[in-house]
Formats: C-alpha cells, sequence, structure tokens
C-alpha cells in the first residue's frame, strides 16, 4: 500500500499562494541592482513567518557600504543612498521589504 506523501509538507497554503511576491523581488533585484540576487539578502525565518519576503536589513546595509562608502560618514541614511543612486520608486519598493 502506497503511501500519500504530501510534496511540501512544511509550506504553507498562503505561502504559496504569495509566491508571485518572491518573484517580484527577485526580478526587482536583478532588474534594478544588476549584480545581486535578492536571495542573497532575504531573511528566510522572517520571510516564513509573516509568507512574504523580507530584506534582511543588516546585510543589505553592508552591501550599500561596499558599493557606495561610509556614507552615514557623510550625514546620510541608507533611504538617502538608495534614493540618490536608484530613484524615489527603488527606495518605496525597499522600504516595502522590511518586516515591519
Amino acid at each position: 500500500m502506497k503511501k500519500n506523501i504530501e510534496p511540501r509538507p512544511c509550506v504553507s497554503s498562503e505561502l504559496l499562494e504569495n509566491g508571485y511576491l518572491f518573484t517580484e523581488a527577485h526580478q526587482f533585484f536583478h532588474k534594478t541592482l544588476h549584480a545581486i540576487k535578492f536571495d542573497d539578502f532575504m531573511d528566510f525565518e522572517l520571510s516564513a513567518m509573516f509568507k512574504r519576503p523580507i530584506l534582511d536589513i543588516n546585510k543589505f546595509d553592508d552591501w550599500l557600504r561596499c558599493q557606495f562608502g561610509e556614507y552615514e560618514k557623510e550625514g546620510m541614511s541608507m533611504q538617502d543612498v538608495i534614493t540618490a543612486k536608484y530613484g524615489e520608486a527603488v527606495t518605496k519598493y525597499i522600504k516595502s521589504l522590511v518586516g515591519n
């Protein structure tokens, strides 16, 4: 007798329904920031908990510093740098990926 095994037992239906959000985040990072992948900056635990893509802000901040230097010394915030380099729409989208 064969057992009926659920192919993804740990994945909730809500997470599956929100799969497009993860795809959008991946496409956004690929298109906008070119050299990086969203997976490199995703907080996997919070993403699983909230069932949507959540950005690990510390990893992303480290990447920004590598790209643009110690912007805090120039009196700039992370938001200031993102807006100056990528524009307001990118800043808004990245803010939407931060777990609040």
